[in-house]
């Protein structure tokens, strides 16, 4: 079976076999689609649908998945491009990385480059980290951060200070975030939502 996978992949690689869905990522207080993740399909010319559970394990096993996502990554930024170019508002498409991709490649530097082949805003693309590459990526990537963020609301509902806001825990106070470097979780990415912030100065910067 494995065999055969690996035998009938590249063919179906350059005979336009292999494509995309998008799986839609909504804004539930707007119901607004604000993003996209591009999800690996391999239909054949009959119409038959081979799952990903079945030959994405075997592209990674041998090696051979790095050509698939190299390939979906460039489609999905050609067809980027091509919305665009028809007058559509493009959202940002999160694109999977694996493990092999991180071991054989430069990602930054690569999604870098396909961005400016296709001319598209470095933003309108995500990169989302697959879990078996999660699970070693602190073997292979020296540059992340070890952090533990948490946000840690105060009741100040009965005071009169200015900038006091309705907090998740429904009282009206601060929630300050704060971040413990250590061996808690790893920082992939990071971003603080519009409004108002109250940290320590630089805060944001050093995050």
């Amino acid at each position: 079976q494995e065999f055969r996978i690996l035998t009938e992949f590249m063919h179906a690689l350059n005979n336009g076999e292999i494509t995309f869905y998008l799986q839609p990522q909504c804004r539930i207080s707007t119901k607004a689609i604000v993003g996209a993740e591009a999800l690996d399909r391999w239909i054949q010319p009959d119409g038959t649908i081979i799952p990903p559970g079945e030959f994405i394990p075997v592209l990674e096993k041998y090696g051979f998945v790095t050509d698939l996502d190299k390939y979906i990554w460039d489609v999905v930024c050609k067809n980027i491009k091509m919305w665009i170019e028809q007058g559509h508002k493009a959202v940002p498409i999160s694109l999977n990385v694996s493990r092999i991709d991180i071991y054989n490649l430069d990602i930054a530097q690569y999604f870098h480059d396909l961005c400016d082949k296709y001319e598209l805003p470095h933003n309108l693309i995500k990169i989302e980290i697959t879990e078996s590459a999660y699970a070693e990526i602190t073997e292979i990537i020296d540059d992340l951060v070890n952090i533990d963020c948490d946000v840690s609301p105060f009741d100040n509902s009965k005071t009169k200070k200015e900038g006091v806001g309705r907090t998740y825990k429904g009282c009206d106070g601060y929630a300050p975030m704060m971040a413990y470097i250590g061996k808690e979780g790893i920082a992939v990415n990071n971003e603080f939502r519009p409004g108002t912030q109250h940290s320590q100065k630089h805060t944001p910067e050093f995050l």
